[in-house]
């Protein structure tokens, strides 16, 4: 939506496809795209799906001969070998955020922002820069896509909707993370009137109630954040709302007023209990730091989602039982645990020896550092965590007499179902 508002805004006519919501077969988004007859067609990618995509656009180009395609990622921005070769179907790459390859890509500048091959068929990389100045961004195209087909999960109301007040992370030192692929180590926010005005056109305009913050640190400036939940406050804005942030960027008081805002659940990047581990990686955190903030959040009356992860190197042989422990002590209403993905673009990626490439695997290359055990006895101890946590009576309970509404409930038994199925998943 950031990139078809801000090609649109440059005078151009643009079209969003989310084909993969509405379950569109192949055939359907192509005679879509044959019946606008795009100069170009931009599409996202990712690890586990570039052979798909390139495939798909390949259809593309039989049916519209002479549009051009352009692809956006993380793994694309990283190694544009992947798709850049002659006879490839890919005519550009976007290097980096969205917006900065559209321009270089509608100024007819490839060195601004994008990866293209010469007239020699070697592969030029252009200079990546960022948008400083996030307020001269136009809002996302919202008025593009079905908002009311967006829905999240367990909350509270639906429809949901994406906002972003800052790019990149304050602290970008975690050496699991690849983060840095677009925001090249900088952090940069919005200001409080540009952030209000989207929330403003949210509200008012499209008449959305949920708002899903997807910073990688929402807190990261606390001053922004108070000023925001100050006005949201003041102008009795009817919306609920979730962020994810780091234990180290909240307190108690900003908790509290997050909350009063309609903040009902945090996510907050746990890891482990163990504090050498937490130190080894470079999370910056502390354990103690890690237990306050749980527990600020859960006065504050909100939801605690968490990420907390196996087969860290360095971990100890009981780590998948302290973190299961860990998870109850801290009250996370939706502990996400995951086996360590060490992607592209992480300082792990490179150190980590020795590495297995696993099929455990949502959208990237998985790669995982077993230690001393084995591929399949991680998988089980990851899928034993899952059934041991979710599946106590007592849980079910609590978030059965949560539910209050038929989508809810459709919501929540969606989701149990899933759980339930990583076992299978894992021991295949």
């Amino acid at each position: 939506m950031y990139g078809a508002s801000y090609v649109r805004g440059r005078g151009h006519d643009v079209r969003l496809i989310d084909g993969n919501l509405k379950s569109f077969s192949r055939e359907k988004i192509i005679r879509n795209i044959k019946s606008f007859h795009p100069d170009w067609l931009v599409c996202p990618t990712g690890w586990k799906s570039l052979d798909t995509d390139i495939e798909f656009i390949k259809q593309v180009k039989e049916h519209v001969t002479d549009v051009k395609a352009c692809l956006s990622g993380p793994n694309v921005t990283l190694s544009p070998d992947l798709v850049l070769y002659p006879g490839s179907a890919i005519d550009l790459v976007i290097l980096g955020e969205i917006e900065g390859g559209l321009r270089g890509l509608m100024d007819g500048n490839p060195e601004d922002n994008c990866s293209y091959l010469d007239h020699k068929g070697d592969i030029k990389r252009g200079k990546r820069t960022l948008i400083e100045d996030l307020d001269g961004i136009p809002f996302p195209a919202r008025d593009l896509i079905c908002n009311e087909c967006y829905t999240l999960p367990f909350a509270p109301r639906n429809p949901v909707t994406s906002m972003l007040i800052s790019r990149g992370c304050p602290h970008s030192k975690c050496r699991f993370c690849n983060g840095n692929t677009y925001a090249l180590g900088a952090y940069r926010c919005r200001s409080a009137d540009n952030i209000l005005a989207e929330i403003d056109e949210v509200v008012n305009r499209f008449k959305i109630p949920g708002i899903n913050f997807r910073d990688q640190c929402f807190s990261g400036n606390q001053d922004l954040v108070e000023n925001i939940c100050r006005e949201i406050i003041n102008r009795s804005w009817d919306i609920t709302w979730r962020a994810s942030t780091r234990v180290d960027c909240v307190d108690k008081d900003l908790l509290e007023l997050m909350a009063r805002a309609g903040c009902h659940q945090i996510s907050f990047g746990f890891e482990t209990d163990d504090q050498e581990v937490l130190d080894a990686i470079g999370k910056g955190i502390t354990v103690t730091q890690a237990r306050k903030a749980a527990s600020w959040a859960k006065k504050a009356g909100m939801e605690i989602s968490g990420g907390l992860m196996l087969s860290l190197p360095g971990e100890k042989p009981d780590a998948h039982l302290r973190l299961l422990k860990y998870a109850k002590q801290l009250k996370i209403d939706y502990p996400q645990f995951q086996l360590t993905c060490v992607m592209p673009g992480a300082q792990l990626h490179d150190e980590t020896q020795p590495v297995t490439k696993s099929r455990y695997a949502d959208d990237c290359p998985f790669i995982l550092n077993p230690n001393t055990d084995s591929e399949k006895l991680m998988l089980r101890k990851l899928s034993t965590l899952y059934l041991r946590f979710y599946f106590r009576p007592g849980y079910i309970i609590n978030r059965l007499k949560k539910i209050k509404s038929g989508s809810q409930l459709r919501q929540t038994t969606i989701t149990a179902f899933k759980i339930l199925g990583y076992p299978f998943l894992y021991n295949k």
